[in-house]
């Protein structure tokens, strides 16, 4: 993947769990939205894999951010809806 390349996913997410969105290194990341159902509850962390922030408690979509996504230091989106759902996201790889 190149520098100014097109990064996303999407991924289906069962209750209670997570979606790390996380590149390989070296590779670094700036994600712009994180895709959630509107009637679809969610978490957004920032992580490093051992301690987590929590940023948002979300119900539906988190668009026009600039969150940045490293190997060791990434965003995680926890699925707290009662059924599993689809999650998804999109950016632009940086390194």
């Amino acid at each position: 993947m190149a520098t100014s390349d097109a990064i996303g996913n999407i991924q289906s997410v069962n209750a209670g769990s997570v979606l790390d969105i996380k590149p390989v290194a070296p590779a670094e990341w700036i994600v712009h939205n994180i895709y959630i159902p509107e009637d679809k509850a969610a978490e957004i962390y920032f992580t490093d894999g051992t301690n987590q922030v929590l940023v948002a408690t979300v119900s539906g979509s988190y668009l026009g951010y600039f969150f940045h996504s490293t190997a060791t230091r990434y965003i995680r989106v926890k699925n707290t809806s009662g059924s599993a759902m689809q999650i998804g996201y999109d950016g632009i790889a940086v390194k």
